[in-house]
């Protein structure tokens, strides 16, 4: 086990996500993990290195606990998107989990 804190969040290229990122990353007390579409990446210093699925499920692993900040959002107002919403904003998360 580590001492550091997990983070991870979600919807890293957006503007809540990319502003989280910002404020965390010169922290040494966290490890930072984040997704952006179905894309993982792992923050050493300040930059994210993409790493696989199986990787970002293995460092997880270390950690007792984990912050998730859910940022991955998807919107749209046409009906035939509703599956696309229901994914990105509902199933995605709780894959995370």
């Amino acid at each position: 086990m580590t001492s550091k804190k997990l983070l991870i969040i979600t919807g890293i290229t957006g503007f809540i996500g990319s502003s989280v990122i910002d404020q965390k990353i010169n922290d040494p007390n966290y490890l930072i993990l984040g997704t952006s579409s179905s894309s993982y990446f792992k923050f050493n210093g300040n930059k994210p290195h993409q790493i696989k699925f199986e990787e970002f499920i293995e460092i997880t692993r270390d950690y007792k606990e984990a912050s998730l900040i859910h940022l991955a959002t998807f919107f749209s107002l046409e009906s035939k998107d509703d599956k696309k919403i229901l994914d990105a904003n509902y199933h995605y998360g709780i894959k995370l989990l």
